[in-house]
């Protein structure tokens, strides 16, 4: 039953990304540019973070 039920959840998951679509049109910007996209503030501490907690977790496992 367990794996039906992934099975399931897989294919709703690769139907949503199939159906979902971005606006169209250029996004609202000035002109004929498009908007920037600050990336980096938000995205360099999650990465920090994630290293952070796989390194948390490896040690955790060495100690096991």
């Amino acid at each position: 039953m367990k794996i039906v039920r992934n099975i399931m959840s897989s294919a709703i998951m690769l139907l949503l990304a199939v159906v979902a679509q971005a606006q169209p049109g250029s996004g609202g910007g000035f002109g004929d540019d498009p908007i920037d996209v600050p990336v980096d503030g938000g995205l360099s501490i999650l990465a920090i973070a994630g290293v952070g907690y796989g390194i948390k977790k490896l040690k955790e496992r060495m100690k096991k």
